[in-house]
């Protein structure tokens, strides 16, 4: 059974548990009937010292948990950076071989302009080969917006 088991469990071990007064008997009482030592402490602090002191703890932890979080964010948004940049890399040298010959930029268009800067870079990079990137993507390898005769990766950091 659960007793049995709980009983077990917890030869060694010590437990903090807040009871609210209408069921500390029954609580005292089911722990006695499978042999658990309960000890009672009751609170002396006044209700309101005690939410005030809860309170200052609250704040103090707030501020730590948002330090740590833009500590965390910073590192993160860091490695996920990194990790375009390893995988820019890559997919340069299988499309473009070795020696790498490839410069990496990154450029954040007007959104009213985006359109007209694919189709520059496309003018000026995409060269004999760029057919095979467009041609490959109406034969089904993908979608028009996926497919460049160049290394594209959006970062949309916001999502």
């Amino acid at each position: 059974s659960t007793q049995e088991e709980l009983s077990n469990a917890i030869i060694y071990t010590q437990f903090f548990a807040v009871i609210c007064n209408h069921s500390t008997g029954q609580f005292i009482n089911w722990y006695y009937q499978i042999k658990i030592l309960v000890e009672m402490h009751i609170n002396k602090t006044l209700p309101a010292e005690g939410l005030n002191q809860l309170k200052a703890d609250m704040e103090t932890k707030k501020g730590a948990l948002e330090e740590w979080c833009a500590t965390a964010f910073g590192e993160a948004f860091f490695a996920w950076i990194h990790v375009f940049g390893i995988r820019l890399f890559c997919e340069s040298i299988l499309r473009y071989g070795l020696p790498p010959k490839f410069l990496a930029t990154l450029m954040k268009p007007n959104e009213k302009l985006s359109a007209r800067l694919r189709k520059s870079l496309e003018q000026m990079f995409g060269g004999a080969d760029s057919k095979v990137w467009t041609e490959g993507a109406q034969a089904g390898m993908g979608s028009m917006d996926d497919i460049y005769p160049y290394v594209s990766y959006t970062i949309n950091p916001e999502a």
